[in-house]
C-alpha cells in the first residue's frame, strides 16, 4: 500500500495509471471535498453545510461530531464515481483546535467542543503558570483539562481525545492519532510531562503523526459504502490554517494570506517569533519559519448572522448587491463583529457585536454594508498590530469561499490599503491538502516544493485611494469603539453569568 508515507507502485497499478487525490477539509460551517489530479488541477469540488454549533452558558460552542461524517458522505456523493475509484490518496484537514472525547470503543461521549468555545480560560491560565508556555483556552490540553476538572465523570470514561480531522480519519481507517505538523508544535499540543503535571493520564492522548504520514488504509466496509478503493491511504493533513498557507503559496518570509471563511485568519510568514499577547506566533509548516497571525472569530459568520434575521436569508447575491449599492462608509455606520467574543487583537470572550451610529436615515442596505466593512476594519486592526513589530505586510493572498465575492475583495483592498491577490483555487485548505498528497504520490519532494510549483494567482484587486481618508476616519472609530464599550461588555457578561449554569454546553445522556 504505502512505504514511508508514499504510495507503493503496486497500489497505483491496482487503481489505475493516474491516481487522483481526494482532499477533505472540515470547516466550521461547510465540509468541502475536492478531487485533484497529479498536476494539482482541481477537477471537481463539492461541499455540504454542517449543522450550526449549539451554544450554551459560559461561552459554549459545541457540535455533534457525527455530523462531520454525514456531511462528508453527502459531499462525496457529488463527485464523479469513475474518478473517485482511481483515488490514490485521501488527505484530511480541519478546523481547530476542536476536541472530542471518545470511549474505549470509539464512540463520542460528548459533543465536540469547537475552537469557538470560550470555556477553559482558567485551565489555560493554570497551564501557562505551571509550564511557562502561552496556551490559548482553545488549545487541546486546556480543553482536555477542562473535562478533567468540570466533567470528571466523562473524563474517567474517555479512552481517547481526538481533534476534528482526526475524528473523521478514525472513522475511515480505524486508527486514533493526533496530527502534529512538525515537532516544533508539540508544546502547543501536549507533552507527557505537562499531562502528568495536571494529574491526567497520558494514555488518554493518542500518538502523534506528522503531516504527510499515512494514518492507515481505508476500511473495506467503508470503502464499499463510499465506492472508493479499499486500503487507499488516509493521509494526515493537519490544521486548516496550515494547509491554507500551503494552498496560497505563503511559504516565504514577508508573504501574507487572508483566510476568508466563517472566521478570518491573517497569517504573515516570518523568520522570527513574536512575543505579543495580541497575536498568535506559531511555527510555520515550512522550515524554521513562523506564522505571525491574528484570528478574527466571526467575519463570514457575521454576514451569515445578519442575513438570517434581516430578511436576506439564503439570498447571498441580494445581500452583496445591496452592499455594493450602498455608499462607502455605510453612512457613517460602524459595526463591531464580535458576535462570539473576539480573538485577535483584543482576546476578549466577553466582547459583543455593536452597531454604532444607527439613525433613521439608515436602511437594511447600509447595515449590510457596515457588516461587510467590519471585516476590512478587523483585518486592518490585525495587520497594523503585526506591523508594529517591524514587519511590512504587503499583498494579501485572499482565499476561501468569500474570496469569490468581488465587492468584499474591493472593501478589503480599500480599507487595508493592500493589493489583494486571488489564487486560482479559492479553497486554499483543499489546495494545501493536495500539496501534501502530491508528496505521497511521489510528484514532489516536500509540500513546500509542491506549493511553490502549483499555486497560481488568478486575479488581483488594487486599492482605490478615493475613499482612503473616509476609511482612515472610520477605522479610528472602530478601534475606539471597543475600548469604550469594554466596561459595558463586562457588565453584560456578569448579568448573563448570574442566570446560566457555569458548566455551559450540551451533554450526552
Amino acid at each position: 500500500m504505502c512505504v514511508d508515507g508514499r504510495c507503493h507502485p503496486d497500489y497505483c497499478l491496482r487503481i489505475g495509471s493516474a491516481p487522483m487525490i481526494l482532499c477533505i477539509d472540515i470547516g466550521t460551517s461547510v465540509l468541502k471535498v475536492g478531487l485533484f489530479d497529479r498536476r494539482a488541477r482541481l477537477l471537481r469540488q463539492e461541499g455540504c453545510e454542517v449543522p450550526r454549533a449549539a451554544t450554551g452558558g459560559s461561552g459554549a460552542y459545541e457540535i455533534e461530531p457525527e455530523s462531520w461524517i454525514r456531511a462528508f458522505e453527502s459531499a462525496l456523493a457529488g463527485l464523479p464515481r469513475r474518478q473517485l475509484r482511481r483515488t490514490g490518496a485521501v488527505v484530511i484537514s480541519g478546523n481547530g483546535p476542536t476536541i472530542v472525547p471518545l470511549d474505549a470503543r470509539g464512540r463520542a461521549l460528548h459533543p465536540a467542543v469547537t475552537w469557538m468555545d470560550h470555556r477553559g480560560v482558567e485551565e489555560s491560565g493554570e497551564i501557562i503558570r505551571s509550564r511557562g508556555i502561552r496556551v490559548d483556552p482553545s488549545f487541546f490540553l486546556a480543553r482536555a483539562y477542562w473535562f478533567r476538572r468540570h466533567r470528571p465523570d466523562l473524563y474517567e470514561k474517555t479512552g481517547c481525545f481526538l481533534g476534528c480531522p482526526e475524528f473523521l480519519a478514525r472513522h475511515l481507517c480505524g486508527t486514533s492519532v493526533a496530527i502534529l505538523p512538525n515537532e516544533r508544535f508539540q508544546p502547543y499540543y501536549w507533552t507527557r510531562e505537562a499531562i502528568e503535571a495536571l494529574d491526567m493520564d497520558p494514555d488518554r492522548f493518542p500518538p502523534f503523526v506528522p503531516t504527510g504520514e499515512t494514518i492507515g488504509g481505508l476500511r473495506r466496509d467503508v470503502a464499499a459504502d463510499l465506492d472508493l478503493p479499499a486500503d487507499v491511504p488516509i493521509v494526515a493533513g493537519g490544521p486548516d490554517y496550515l494547509m491554507s498557507l500551503l494552498g496560497t503559496g505563503v511559504i516565504e518570509p514577508g508573504m501574507t494570506c487572508d483566510r476568508a471563511g466563517t472566521s478570518e485568519g491573517i497569517n504573515h510568514c516570518s523568520t522570527r517569533f513574536v512575543d505579543d499577547s495580541r497575536l498568535l506566533s506559531l511555527p510555520h509548516i515550512v522550515g524554521d519559519h513562523y506564522s505571525v497571525a491574528g484570528v478574527i472569530s466571526t467575519s463570514g459568520k457575521a454576514i451569515q448572522w445578519f442575513r438570517a434575521f434581516s430578511g436576506y436569508g439564503s439570498d447571498v447575491e441580494r445581500f452583496f448587491r445591496d452592499v455594493g449599492e450602498a455608499a462607502a462608509g455605510a453612512g457613517r455606520l460602524v459595526f463591531l463583529p464580535y458576535l462570539a467574543g473576539e480573538r485577535s487583537p483584543v482576546w476578549d470572550p466577553d466582547a459583543r457585536g455593536v452597531f454604532a451610529g444607527l439613525a433613521l436615515s439608515h436602511s437594511r442596505r447600509e447595515m449590510a454594508r457596515a457588516v461587510a466593512e467590519s471585516i476590512g476594519f478587523a483585518m486592518r486592526d490585525v495587520v497594523e498590530v503585526i506591523e508594529e513589530h517591524g514587519f511590512s505586510v504587503g499583498d494579501l493572498r485572499v482565499a476561501g469561499g468569500l474570496s469569490r465575492v468581488p465587492i468584499l475583495n474591493r472593501i478589503k483592498a480599500d480599507i487595508t490599503g493592500r493589493r489583494v491577490l486571488l489564487p486560482e483555487v479559492a479553497e486554499s485548505e483543499l489546495m494545501g491538502d493536495a500539496c501534501v498528497g502530491l508528496v505521497v504520490l511521489g510528484e514532489h519532494a516536500s509540500p513546500a516544493e509542491a506549493s511553490s510549483a502549483c499555486v497560481r494567482i488568478g486575479g488581483t484587486v488594487d486599492p482605490d485611494a478615493t475613499n482612503r481618508a473616509l476609511y482612515d476616519e472610520l477605522f479610528g472609530v472602530y478601534r475606539s469603539l471597543y475600548r469604550r464599550m469594554r466596561p459595558l461588555f463586562r457588565e453584560l457578561r456578569a448579568m448573563e453569568a448570574e442566570r446560566l449554569d457555569p458548566s455551559g454546553g450540551i451533554s450526552y445522556p
